[in-house]
């Protein structure tokens, strides 16, 4: 899986520097299976603080049909499955090295968070299986990531996801 997104991410690239890809869904927060897809989506960084676009956002099938989708015809270990671009959310289904499945979605940033709070939540719950208790808030750099450093994470959260 680690292969595929580094391939997804120099593909992506090609669209220029601000360009990143991010995958989502069950094979990044840890609950996915061998038998998971892989979900990711690709979008531009927003310009720095007090500049302008350089270009109004082209919209996600746009920029996955005629931009992404011929880099990834080109590239050995992606085969194209099918272009879903009249969906809600608009994707791309490849197949990396004839084994794993991808969904590729464009602009598609709000699954990232939910990926973020599944993670931690996991990352609590095996925390308290194993040790008893939740950690202090300067063991998990994972909360820094997610609530800011010197931010408390809500441990309540992850209780109440996990125990009812």
């Amino acid at each position: 899986m680690n292969r595929c997104v580094l391939a997804l991410e120099e593909v992506v690239l090609r669209l220029g520097p601000n360009w990143r890809v991010s995958p989502f869904g069950s094979a990044a927060n840890g609950f996915g299976t061998k038998f998971s897809d892989l979900d990711a989506t690709c979008y531009e960084l927003p310009p720095e603080e007090g500049k302008e676009p350089e270009q109004p956002q082209q919209p996600a099938a746009e920029v996955l049909s005629e931009r992404l989708a011929p880099l990834l015809r080109e590239h050995p270990e992606f085969t194209m499955a099918q272009e879903v671009l009249h969906a809600r959310v608009p994707i791309l289904k490849l197949c990396f090295e004839g084994k794993l499945e991808v969904d590729l979605s464009c602009h598609n940033t709000l699954p990232l968070q939910n990926t973020k709070l599944l993670k931690a939540c996991l990352f609590m719950s095996l925390h308290v299986a194993f040790n008893g208790h939740a950690p202090p808030h300067h063991e998990s750099s994972l909360q820094g990531a997610l609530f800011g450093r010197g931010t408390p994470m809500p441990i309540s959260l992850a209780r109440r996801a996990f125990w009812g």
